[in-house]
């Protein structure tokens, strides 16, 4: 029988997590569950529907997630730890390229927001990419694959694929600690399929896949050190 929380540095700790429905407390399940796993204490700032980006085309109302990491004053400075998870509301934005530093582009807002974080806080960043839809939200019959073209209301199509791919290269460019849940949690297409054990809608994790996201999440966060602003002494 595994007790927790799990013995690690991490216990105690203080955990700010930025992302969208999939992180915030009511539709979101991981956050809550690697907090019971880990012993970091939890402020949850997960917004469902938000993204990174400007709202200019598909799901995503507002940039809200970049505008609450990037604000100074909501206690974060004190934080041991800050997530970010991204990807599922940015799709009505053109992908960019890793290297952009505009609120243009989707990776422009990454980079952007990336760097405020490690400029203005001594925590360690993580960023993390998420499991993807498994149909349209507003027609179940359209079915979702990798491979699916996105089509923003400017710029060029890219793949879901290709999205994940730049959110690990954004995080590469920035040396931040990368969490790859979208490519290797073990909830793909095809285990999610049509069966309701592990995302009870289009894209929203049950108990059950939380569960395990979190369990994934943790087999990386537990191999990542605090963030030190000076060596210890004596040795």
């Amino acid at each position: 029988m595994e007790t927790y929380p799990c013995p690690s540095h991490w216990n105690g700790k203080l955990w700010y997590a930025y992302g969208t429905s999939m992180t915030m407390e009511g539709s979101g399940h991981y956050a809550r569950y690697l907090a019971h796993i880990s012993g970091l204490k939890l402020v949850n700032c997960g917004e469902g529907g938000r993204g990174v980006t400007e709202n200019i085309g598909g799901y995503s109302t507002s940039a809200m997630i970049r505008l609450r990491a990037m604000d100074p004053d909501d206690g974060k400075k004190d934080a041991d730890l800050i997530t970010l998870e991204v990807g599922p509301n940015d799709t009505g934005a053109p992908l960019g390229t890793i290297y952009d530093l505009t609120t243009d582009t989707f990776c422009g807002c990454l980079n952007m927001t990336l760097r405020w974080l490690q400029a203005n806080t001594d925590a360690q960043i993580v960023l993390m990419s998420i499991t993807g839809s498994r149909y349209d939200h507003a027609d179940h019959s359209i079915k979702f694959t990798p491979q699916r073209l996105i089509t923003p209301s400017s710029g060029d199509p890219y793949t879901w694929f290709d999205m994940v791919c730049a959110i690990r290269d954004v995080a590469g460019l920035n040396s931040v600690h990368y969490i790859p849940v979208a490519e290797s949690c073990g909830l793909s297409i095809a285990r999610m399929g049509e069966d309701s054990r592990y995302v009870r809608d289009q894209i929203h994790h049950t108990p059950a896949g939380g569960w395990n996201v979190a369990q994934f999440i943790w087999s990386r966060l537990k191999d990542v050190p605090l963030w030190y602003t000076d060596a210890p002494e004596g040795i």
